[in-house]
This record gives structure tokens, sequence and C-alpha cells, in this order.
């Protein structure tokens, strides 16, 4: 890296450093976020559906969520109380904080910012899927890395949004990987952004490594196995046409994926896995994502 770009990039992340408002959110996402964050012995079931009904179009997500099938419901909650109460307060975490990654999506011409927030959801249902499937013991920490791990996205929409959006626009023109092209024309991609969001809202550090990490495995250090996770699950999406608005040239090697690998080293239960047929199973799953998607987005505006 020439010294000009290496400059370019440190002051790139400075700037976003040093802002105190990156993201710019509502009161009541951060304190929501930082509570759901403490062990779940810890969490008073009152305190989560007062922040949560604090804020209308947080509440009626959460009770579309909670409603969804997907979230394992299948008769009608109607309120906040009783989504908490009927889905427990560790699914009502993944609710709660999927509903508070989608408002902090910021309103911008262009490029419906909705894309990437439906592919951040669908990659956390696919990491949930994935660890049942594998016999992790938390499926709901896979959730949360899935959720999180394109965070930067957000950094990215608000600081720059014109350099980004050209990102985006050539990265479609060549069917390329997007954080390929954010690297050439911002010398730093949401890999590096988000890292700038986790260590400012003291995010667990398995997390933080897979919001850094999950696109380049030669920078792994304690958590590869979870982020190696999170990577099959992003491709996965992409390949199922929940990535970032458009098409890439993407394909996967099963047999010699080196995500796979790490993967099949830490649960040897993935070694049972036909990951050709998960791929194939996973069609009609990622259409009823969607669907749920655009209920949810309706309630951001």
């Amino acid at each position: 890296m020439s010294f000009a770009v290496k400059s370019r990039r440190e002051a790139l992340l400075e700037q976003i450093d040093q802002l105190d408002d990156i993201p710019s959110v509502e009161a009541i996402v951060q304190p929501l976020i930082g509570y759901l964050q403490q062990p779940l012995e810890n969490l008073d079931m009152q305190r989560v559906v007062d922040l949560i009904s604090h804020d209308n179009s947080l509440a009626a997500q959460c009770l579309h969520m909670a409603n969804s099938p997907l979230f394992g419901r299948w008769q009608s909650i109607t309120t906040t109380r009783g989504a908490v109460i009927a889905l427990g307060l560790q699914r009502m975490r993944d609710v709660a904080v999927s509903c508070c990654v989608l408002k902090l999506m910021p309103e911008a011409s262009g490029k419906n910012p909705v894309v990437f927030w439906e592919h951040s959801l669908a990659c956390a249902l696919v990491c949930r899927r994935i660890a049942k499937r594998i016999g992790m013991k938390d499926p709901e920490q896979a959730y949360l890395a899935g959720l999180l791990h394109d965070i930067g996205f957000v950094v990215n929409l608000r600081v720059f949004p014109e350099e980004f959006y050209r990102s985006i626009n050539i990265a479609s023109e060549r069917r390329s990987t997007l954080h390929e092209v954010e690297e050439e024309c911002l010398n730093l991609s949401h890999c590096d952004t988000g890292k700038v969001i986790a260590r400012k809202w003291n995010l667990a550090s398995e997390i933080a490594e897979v919001i850094s990490n999950h696109h380049r495995f030669s920078a792994l250090a304690d958590y590869p196995a979870l982020t190696a996770l999170v990577s099959v699950a992003d491709r996965l999406c992409r390949l199922h046409g929940l990535g970032y608005g458009y098409e890439e040239n993407l394909s996967m090697e099963w047999e010699r994926d080196e995500a796979i690998e790490i993967i099949r080293n830490a649960w040897p239960i993935a070694k049972t896995v036909n990951w050709t047929r998960f791929s194939i199973e996973l069609d009609s799953y990622l259409k009823d994502v969607k669907n749920l998607v655009s209920v949810l987005y309706r309630f951001s505006a």
C-alpha cells in the first residue's frame, strides 16, 4: 500500500472515528441494543417491553417479526408484552435488534438501502439455520453475527454516499464483489468502517471480528469458526439473489471452500452436511425472508 493511499485510508477512518453521531440513531435504539447485549439472566422483561414500546414503528416491526413463521410462531400475537412472553427474552433480543438495525439505514436517493438490511436479516437467519444444522451450542450468537456483519454499510451510506453508490454502480457493471470495488474506490471497505462501529458500540470481540474479517480469512485471529460460518451464510444469500441489489459472478466450490473447511474442523457434524443440497433448500426459505422484509420496511419511514 502506497503512502498516499495509506494516508487517505487513515484520514477517512480517523474522520469516522471522531464523529460523535455515527450512526445518528434515534435515542431508543442504542440503549435497547446495549441493554439486550447483557446476559439473559440480567434482563428484566418489563424493561425490554418499555424500551420497545417507546417507539411505535419499532413496536410494529417487532410484532410482525414475532408473528412470522420464520421466528417459529403460528398464532397471532397482538401486543409487545405478548411477543416478549411468547418468544422469550433470547428470541425477542434477536427480533428487537433486527428491527433496530433496519432503523439505522439512512434515507437516500438512488438505490434503496433496504437491500442491505434485507441481506443482513437473510444472513442472520441462514447463520442460525446453519448453526442448528451443525450442532453449534449458541445459534443466537450466529444470528447476531450474521445480522451485524455488514454494519459498516451504515457508515458508508451516511458519511460518503456518493462514493459508496459509485462503488455499487461499478460493482454492478462488473458483476463483481462489492468489498473489492470499495477498496478500489475508497481505499477501505465496509469491513473497516464496521470495525469502527463495533468499537464505538463496545460489541463483543467475536462479533467485532466477524464484522472486520468476514471477507478476508488471512486476517483471522481468535474466532475463525464463527467468522467462517458468517462468510458461508453471506455468500449463500448472495448466490440466492439476496445480496446488494445486483447479480454477482459468484460461485462456491463446496469441497474446496476455505470457510467450509474451517467449519468442518470446528464442528464435526458439519462433515455430514451436503452443502449443495443445503443451498437448494434455502430457495423457499429466503423467499419468506423477502416477503417479511417487504412488510417491515413500510414501518421504518
